[in-house]
Order: structure tokens, then sequence, then C-alpha cells
């Protein structure tokens, strides 16, 4: 071989080291990428872990309150509580606590709530809104309309105990209506209806 034929053949061979060389260099890179892949995949599978069992906690406490609890109805009040709370009689009164009767042309109502308070602070006057529905008429009425009259364990200072039985809401409803179905409601639009 003529020294000007071995040139070549020599940067061939050096040539073909280079491109070894930076083989070898650029195999390197894409082995990176490859562990932040697997850095990206370990975290995906634990992310819904957390979700499910953040979703499932909140839906066990809630069921398990509103089992444990002996009324009818778990319910949200106008002002953020939660309450368990069932009416378990409606009738009708002679005179309320103080003696005085109804105004003629009406009676009084005593309803009867038992109530436990499960979130917030008690109030259940402020809470909810107690009616005594005329099925004939639809016409509901509240608690205002026996404003001047009183009854022992009344909605207003029972109603502010942590739970209560037997809590008194008194009304004066028009003499002669049926006084069986009783209308619970919040502001926000909630209405449970109870009747004997």
């Amino acid at each position: 071989m003529t020294t000007a034929s071995r040139r070549p053949v020599t940067a061939a061979l050096i040539g073909a080291a280079i491109v070894t060389l930076t083989a070898g260099c650029v195999f390197t890179p894409p082995a990176l990428p490859a562990a932040p892949t697997e850095t990206v995949a370990v975290p995906a599978p634990d992310g819904p872990a957390p979700t499910e069992s953040a979703s499932s906690e909140p839906a066990e406490p809630s069921e398990t309150a509103a089992a444990e609890g002996q009324y009818e109805i778990t319910a949200e009040g106008q002002d953020g509580s939660v309450w368990s709370f069932e009416v378990t009689d409606s009738r009708v009164v002679e005179a309320d606590s103080s003696g005085d009767p109804a105004e003629p042309g009406n009676q009084l109502v005593e309803v009867l709530i038992d109530a436990e308070i499960l979130e917030g602070e008690p109030d259940f006057y402020y809470a909810f809104h107690v009616y005594v529905v005329d099925d004939a008429t639809g016409t509901e009425y509240g608690l205002s309309t026996g404003s001047s009259f009183y009854a022992e364990n009344d909605l207003f200072a029972a109603g502010r105990e942590p739970s209560f039985t037997g809590g008194v809401g008194i009304f004066q409803v028009p003499a002669g209506i049926g006084v069986d179905h009783v209308r619970v409601t919040t502001d926000q639009g909630g209405a449970w209806d109870f009747t004997r």
C-alpha cells in the first residue's frame, strides 16, 4: 500500500473511531429521560388512591351519623348547622303554659320536635321554620302567628341545646282546621313534611 492510499484508510479508521465514541455519548442522554418517565409513572397510581379514600371517608361518617341518630331526617339549616330531627306529635291544647286560651275563632296547637345537632352551633329555632299546614287550602301557619303564646320547653329555648326531646312550637291557627300536617323548611328551599 502506498502512502497516498494509507491516508484514506487511516482517515476512515479514525472517523469510525470518532463515530463509535460519539455514538456512545449520544446513547447516554436517552437513558436520562427514561428515569423521569418512571418517576412520573410512580405517582400516577398513588394519585387516585388518596382521591378514592378522601371521597369515601366523608361518606362513611355522614352515613354513620345518620344511621346512629334516633331521628328521621338529617338536614342542613339555613345557618349551615346540620341537625337530625323528627316531628313527633301535633295536638290541639286548651291553653298555653301561662293559662291563656286561643283568641276567639282560633285554636292553639303544640308541635313537638326531637332533635340533635350534628354540626355547627345549636339554634334550631333560627335554623328552621316550622309550620302547621292546612291541607284543605295549602295555607301554612308559622310560629310567628303564635308569638304571644308560651309553652314549656319551647323551641326558642330548647333549640339552643345540642339535643332536645319534646321541644314545643306553639301555634294559633283558625279553629277547625286539621293539625296533623307539619312542615319544616329552610330559606335555601329544603322542606320536610310530617303527618300523623
